[in-house]
This record gives C-alpha cells, sequence and structure tokens, in this order.
C-alpha cells in the first residue's frame, strides 16, 4: 500500500528496464516481484515490492548499503518512490516465503539457484508452521487477556 501519493503511470511498462538494470548488477543471483504487482493485482495504490537475492560472494556488511543503492535506482527506473525492496539473504523466513510463494521473477541468472532457494525456503516453511501455529495462538491467547 502506498505511503506518499498515487501511482498515475503505467509501472508494469517499466519493468522490462528492472530486468535490464538487475541483468548489469553481478551481485544479484535473482529477483522477484512480489505483494499486488507480482500476483498481477495492482492498482492506484499500490506500491512496488522487489525482492532481490544476493551472490554469496556479497558480504552481509554490504547488504544495506546495497540495498539503498538498489531503491534509489528503482525509484529512478520507476518513476516512483512507492518501492520497497528486500533482500532475501537477510530476512525472516515468514517474509522470504511470502515473497516467492506469491510473485513473479523478475530476473535469474541461473534458474537452478532460484529453484534451489525457492524449494529450501518452502520446506522450511512447511517444516516449521506447526511451531509458528503454536507461537501464533500463545500470542492470540495473551492479546485476548490482556
Amino acid at each position: 500500500m502506498i505511503r506518499f501519493s498515487k501511482i498515475t503511470h503505467n509501472v508494469r511498462a517499466l519493468f522490462p528496464k528492472v530486468r535490464h538494470y538487475f541483468t548489469s548488477k553481478p551481485d544479484v543471483e535473482f529477483a522477484y516481484l512480489y505483494g499486488s504487482y507480482g500476483e498481477g493485482k495492482e492498482g492506484p495504490l499500490s506500491d512496488g515490492d522487489i525482492a532481490v537475492f544476493l551472490t554469496k560472494e556479497v558480504p552481509p556488511d554490504n547488504y544495506f548499503e546495497l540495498r539503498l543503492r538498489m531503491m534509489t535506482d528503482m525509484f529512478k527506473i520507476l518513476k516512483t518512490d512507492e518501492v520497497d525492496l528486500i533482500i532475501l539473504n537477510e530476512v525472516n523466513l515468514s517474509l522470504t516465503y511470502h515473497a516467492i510463494s506469491k510473485s513473479t521473477v523478475l530476473f535469474e541468472r541461473d534458474p537452478r539457484v532460484r529453484i534451489e532457494f525457492q524449494v529450501r525456503t518452502m520446506d522450511r516453511s512447511f517444516d516449521t508452521k506447526p511451531f509458528r501455529q503454536v507461537q501464533y495462538e500463545s500470542l492470540l491467547r495473551r492479546i485476548q487477556e490482556g
């Protein structure tokens, strides 16, 4: 959901430029478009949600700086500052699963690397679902009890 202003231009028409951008970034292994644009349900109040997986050569200390640089570049390419960009290497399992389960692949250097990551993420998500459900129910109980 947007934070500042409606998007009045066709952002989807600019996605080929986003693909080209990631092609020129050797640190990026693959990228997804997720959220409303990833599901093809965008509207004037939709923001652009992009999830990026970096190569193992990128040290975690560099993630923040790279994220800021890529976000700034996305603002320019997509002609809006209504863009969220996450680094899949560092976000939690729930957000990772959300980003890859209802998404469109924007770019992939090697499909095998992306598919491996996707399978590992889904396996971990399914394996931990019972534990997350218990945590969720416990949290709900505490909220209801005050």
